[in-house]
């Protein structure tokens, strides 16, 4: 058996941010296919939101001119609602009915609701403070024409896209890194071949789904424990792909050939992490494609996803993927191991990290968690005192 150096911590993201990679293929989706991608672009908004005052209640639409020459206001047998097309113009004391979203009258500039107007005959009178503006959407009030909607490295929400399409905006830019996965062991199958006994390939399954939010995978199931099988596939995927991912065969048994081949074939930049289970985590170039070599097992897998493969994304993207949050612990950790460890937290209300228990192959503790941590060697954490927690991406 042999064993592999460990980087410290903080030294392998140095390692990470210095590497000089090619910008991903980027492409043009309509707005509502664009979900979960990043932005390649920054677009501004084209026109005003709302394009001319709305009303932003249903009463009566009145000029405040009006209110100091008169106790009351005659209604109009206008009625206005959303989407009414003609013009409507508002007479020398008169009132017109409103509903919400409506465009006010011209020469309109406040809404008396229809709970702040006593009405008596055909004249409202307001029992409330009317003054200009009062229940209206102003020009722009929503969006000003010029003003930034989402910049590039921004993640396209569900309200984003909803905004985009009320301006007009129909298109958009996204980038689109081309991500290869694999994972080597004799004693896997893919998750995708029901018809074979063995382990599930899990972990990559897990790694896949988070990708394939902004990024295009290619799955390329289950590698035996073959160098020149490893070899080949490598090498394939660093001429069609951004980004290489291999799952198991990173550690340092015999069979653990993934990066003996990434040394022969390219650059090692590290082969190990000095964390307690993301330790077998290593980053190596191939025809300078980065190849990211997570541990198999499912805690070290989502470990090695969050900490490498989607900050090896933020740098390609120019983007902010990852979440942490800082949280008081809910009970006692005690780190009784030789080297600084992950550890797995349930957040509670935004405000407290709830251990879990701890180990590499606890896949029902990671299905419950929110995040995770690293906490030092030899160390007494208690009860209320704060921690780093980075969220997972679910």
């Amino acid at each position: 058996m042999t064993t592999y150096k460990l980087t410290p911590y903080e030294e392998t993201l140095e390692i990470l941010k210095r590497l000089r990679l090619h910008e991903p293929r980027i492409e043009e989706r309509y707005i509502w296919d664009a979900y979960g991608m990043i932005s390649a672009e920054e677009i501004r908004a084209p026109k005003n939101l709302p394009e001319k005052p709305l009303a932003a209640m249903d009463g009566y639409a009145i000029s405040t001119n009006d209110l100091t020459r008169n106790e009351k206001l005659l209604i109009s047998e206008i009625k206005i609602f959303p989407g009414t097309k003609t013009s409507v113009k508002l007479k020398s004391g008169e009132a017109i009915y409103v509903s919400t979203g409506s465009p006010l009258p011209e020469g309109a500039d406040a809404v008396v609701r229809v709970e702040s107007a006593r009405v008596e005959d055909r004249y409202i009178i307001p029992i409330s403070k009317i003054y200009p503006g009062k229940d209206v959407f102003s020009v722009g009030e929503v969006v000003r024409e010029g003003e930034v909607i989402i910049r590039r490295g921004d993640p396209v929400t569900p309200y984003i896209i909803s905004l985009l399409v009320q301006l007009g905006v129909y298109r958009i830019k996204v980038y689109r890194p081309r991500i290869t996965l694999f994972s080597v062991g004799d004693e896997l199958v893919s998750y995708r071949d029901l018809g074979s006994e063995g382990v599930r390939d899990t972990s990559t399954l897990m790694i896949q789904l988070v990708l394939s939010r902004f990024s295009d995978t290619r799955y390329l199931g289950v590698l035996p424990d073959d160098k020149e099988v490893i070899k080949r596939r490598i090498i394939e995927a660093s001429q069609e792909s951004d980004v290489i991912v291999t799952v198991g065969g990173s550690s340092a048994g015999e069979k653990d050939l993934v990066k003996e081949v990434i040394r022969e074939e390219g650059e090692l930049l590290f082969e190990g992490v000095d964390i307690n289970i993301v330790k077998p985590t290593g980053l190596g170039l191939v025809n300078n494609k980065p190849i990211i070599t997570a541990p198999g097992l499912c805690v070290g897998a989502s470990l090695a996803l969050h900490e490498y493969i989607l900050r090896l994304i933020e740098i390609l993207t120019n983007s902010r993927i990852r979440e942490e949050l800082e949280l008081e612990l809910l009970e006692d950790v005690i780190v009784e191991r030789k080297m600084n460890s992950a550890y797995l937290f349930k957040v509670i209300d935004y405000k407290y990290a709830k251990p879990l228990r701890w180990g590499m192959a606890l896949c029902k503790e990671l299905a419950e968690a929110d995040g995770y941590s690293f906490l030092r060697r030899d160390k007494e954490y208690k009860r209320g005192d704060k921690i780093r927690v980075t969220l997972f991406l679910k």
